[in-house]
């Protein structure tokens, strides 16, 4: 008789674990899921250690808590973080140890950045093949749904749309984004509600990442003025000329792409070969293409010489530049 779902056994630990990818989030949580598993039979505060491999000087610091035994516990835990920008020894020193890794330990080695076929994946994969775990970090595309869902385990909800806003105002980071749904979650829950807005975003959340001129241009592109003005205020470090001459630089990037189009040149493949661009920037070219007519690009242009004139003879500079993105 099959066992059912309540008296499944876990499976059964493995000696070392890699979990490796820039989903910070996925890191922590799994590591914060072997530690509570562990606790059921292990008392964690006499045996488990923490490294940080970029910091550790003598590998057999590392390699000895590895091997020592637990004490009044069946296992010890050893965990070491930042494992892709270890030095050579320490590297080599953790590929022999994964040859014949200690029985009564759980060592688990955490990094950001790896090459797949890196010496340390090769060495976890032969241990076992379920010791190395994939924390990849999610496609820009795949985000919004993924915050949607990070918020629901918080007992609270949200739009796509809201979910975007988020990502553009605190980054990628899931480790970043689930740390404001926490905060945003509390927000909602005291005030009676469970679904997050665009306003409570507005009370709670501060924005971590640094604004890009090119947050500015792909606005002005995208036709989105409000956008582009939202970004041209928190852009500092930017002269008026220069985010002009950027704004410029995008409008001949779209002329050549109706252009080419002209000429029947279809699809983003053929288009990347004529303009010797990356595909990805070509879709987002194309699709920003659409918004003008070749006429209306070519009025910008003639509009963006003679801002640019007036710009160098005295003119309010970010005034002009703001008529100019209102008038895109």
């Amino acid at each position: 008789m099959s066992e059912t779902k309540d008296t499944k056994k876990e499976p059964k630990l493995l000696n070392a674990y890699l979990f490796a990818g820039s989903d910070d989030l996925k890191r922590e949580s799994l590591l914060k899921r072997l530690m509570k598993r562990l606790s059921k039979d292990c008392d964690l505060t006499l045996n488990a250690q923490f490294f940080d491999a970029a910091q550790v000087k003598e590998p057999n610091d590392v390699i000895d808590a590895c091997n020592t035994m637990p004490f009044l516990s069946p296992l010890r835990l050893v965990a070491v973080k930042t494992a892709d920008k270890a030095s050579k020894p320490l590297m080599d020193a953790l590929v022999a140890y994964l040859a014949a890794p200690c029985e009564t330990t759980v060592l688990v080695l955490e990094a950001e950045k790896l090459a797949k076929n890196s010496r340390l994946i090769t060495a976890i994969k032969k241990l076992d093949a379920h010791a190395y775990i994939d924390c990849s970090e999610k496609k820009r595309n795949e985000l919004p749904a993924l915050v949607q869902t990070m918020a629901r385990a918080r007992g609270t909800e949200l739009s796509l749309d809201v979910a975007r806003h988020l990502i553009e105002l605190v980054g990628t980071s899931t480790l970043a984004l689930d740390k404001e749904l926490e905060k945003l979650a509390a927000f909602v829950v005291a005030l009676g509600r469970t679904n997050i807005t665009s306003n409570d975003l507005a009370a709670v959340v501060s924005r971590s990442l640094e604004r890009s001129p090119w947050d500015l241009v792909d606005a002005f592109a995208n036709r989105q003025a409000g956008a582009a003005l939202a970004a041209l205020s928190e852009l500092k470090n930017e002269t008026p000329v220069d985010l002009l001459r950027l704004c410029v630089m995008r409008l001949r990037e779209l002329l050549t792409v109706k252009a080419l189009q002209e000429r029947g040149l279809s699809g983003e493949r053929a288009l990347a070969e004529a303009m010797g661009r990356p595909d990805w920037q070509v879709r987002r070219l194309t699709q920003a293409a659409r918004n003008y007519s070749s006429a209306e690009l070519r009025g910008l242009l003639v509009r963006a010489a003679d801002m640019d004139k007036k710009m160098k003879s005295g003119f309010d500079a970010h005034l002009l530049l703001s008529q100019f993105l209102l008038e895109a």
